[in-house]
């Protein structure tokens, strides 16, 4: 990643598989080094524990009352990003 700003850092509280949760997120606007990373359709990716599971690029209109983007708020936090990035 390149041209890294730090946007915010929100904190989530949320319930997961009947469990509660906590999460802090830090949320950075940034460029991939190699442009034909937004190409892929979806990429890979491990948590530090080594758990894997595939993030895709969804347009911002993709996001409803029914397909939230969380943490609360981050829309916002993103702003402009999301409509200009790419």
């Amino acid at each position: 990643m390149i041209h890294l700003k730090l946007l915010g850092v929100p904190e989530n509280i949320f319930t997961y598989n009947g469990y509660p949760k906590h999460e802090i997120v830090f949320v950075y606007d940034g460029k991939f080094k190699d442009p034909s990373v937004y190409l892929n359709q979806e990429l890979k990716v491990v948590e530090d524990n080594g758990d894997v599971f595939k993030a895709t690029w969804h347009d911002p209109d993709f996001f409803n009352a029914y397909v939230r983007l969380v943490p609360e708020g981050l829309d916002e936090m993103l702003g402009s990003c999301l409509a200009t990035k790419f």
